[in-house]
């Protein structure tokens, strides 16, 4: 119920009547009290809630603003709500989104609102933005650093606060709202403004935080792939083995040299894979480029393909340091041709000068 008092002000009520029989006659006593204080806590208590699950569900605060502002105009009974963000780049606060109660009053200031930009310590959200705290206007008519006060004055807009988005110490964004009554400032209120500011920029941070770690993820994910499609064109084998032996490291062309899929070779010890190679040196260029932190280069290094096939290879063993280990990579090419050729030029050469 809501009551008034002798100053023409409202204020809601509790009402309670209980009936009362005496010598035969029923009395009524009526228990009234203000309730003011208790329905001020629970909307206070409604809006941090409605906040908190806007924003659990939102990507960004442009999604999120409509319902946002629409949870606090709705609860605390103003009548248009908007949010401004800061654009860095410009050094300018433009409208990112705005609310106003069905009737369609304030549809007009909420346009207008969204295709102004505003410079720091211009207008309500202007002056919010440059002190870092939060403002209040009883009534924005006499206000002599309001832009949109002719149409704030046509559309019956009077009482106003604004608020910063605080990430940091920095103002990211600036909250505002609007009432077609005169509005004395209200510490509680004020202090409830304050807090969603903060609790806006706690989501800025994290989705900005989950921004730049996506971008990090989708960046790995494209140079992995890139990497992939690199290797897989080129005929340079590349086999990686971490401190124990084991594989880490098994490219298309490895497994095209030795004929062995990279599932059934990465997590193994290189000692276990089916290749026939020269096995001692192979052991002696690992343990040296371990000892040494050089590289080691075999070169021609046999290798008896599947099929019975001698293939030559040049093979340079190195050494990759991280701040927790060190991975020895081999890295091979196959030089039949080169050898062949070699030699040919070679047995070419020497009958030359016989002759």
């Amino acid at each position: 119920l809501i009551a008034c008092r002798r100053d023409g002000t409202e204020f809601p009520i509790e009402w309670a009547v209980a009936p009362l029989l005496i010598e035969g006659t029923y009395r009524f006593n009526a228990f009234i009290a203000d309730i003011t204080e208790r329905k001020r806590e629970t909307q206070l208590l409604a809006v941090q809630h409605a906040t908190t699950r806007i924003l659990a569900q939102a990507q960004s605060l442009e999604e999120a603003a409509p319902d946002l502002l629409r949870a606090v105009c709705e609860t605390l009974t103003w009548d248009v709500g908007l949010v401004w963000l800061v654009e860095v780049n410009q050094q300018v606060l433009r409208c990112a989104g705005g609310w106003h109660d069905p009737s369609g009053r304030g549809d007009a200031f909420v346009q207008l609102s969204r295709v102004m930009t505003l410079t720091s310590g211009i207008g309500l959200p202007g002056r919010v933005w440059h002190t870092a705290d939060s403002a209040w206007l009883a009534d924005v008519a006499p206000d002599t650093n309001f832009p949109r006060l002719a149409l704030a004055n046509q559309e019956g807009l009077h009482g106003a606060c604004a608020f910063p988005i605080l990430v940091e110490s920095s103002v990211e964004g600036v909250l505002e709202f609007f009432s077609r009554s005169i509005k004395p400032p209200d510490t509680e209120v004020l202090a409830l403004m304050q807090s969603l500011g903060g609790q806006i920029g706690q989501f800025l941070t994290r989705k900005r935080a989950e921004q730049a770690l996506q971008r990090a993820k989708d960046a790995a994910e494209q140079a992995a792939r890139n990497r992939a499609r690199i290797m897989a064109s080129v005929n340079v084998f590349f086999v990686g083995i971490n401190e124990r032996n084991e594989v880490i490291e098994w490219t298309p062309a490895a497994e095209r040299m030795f004929g062995i899929h990279m599932g059934l070779a990465l997590g193994h010890s290189l000692d276990q894979l089916p290749i026939e190679w020269e096995w001692s040196s192979i052991h002696e260029a690992i343990d040296r480029c371990r000892r040494s932190l050089e590289g080691v280069v075999l070169d021609p290094l046999p290798l008896i393909r599947a099929g019975g096939a001698q293939t030559l290879l040049r093979v340079s063993v190195s050494p990759v340091l991280d701040d927790r280990s060190m991975i020895v990579v081999l890295m091979g090419e196959d030089i039949t041709i080169r050898k062949q050729a070699e030699e040919a030029m070679a047995t070419a050469h020497d009958e030359a000068i016989q002759a």
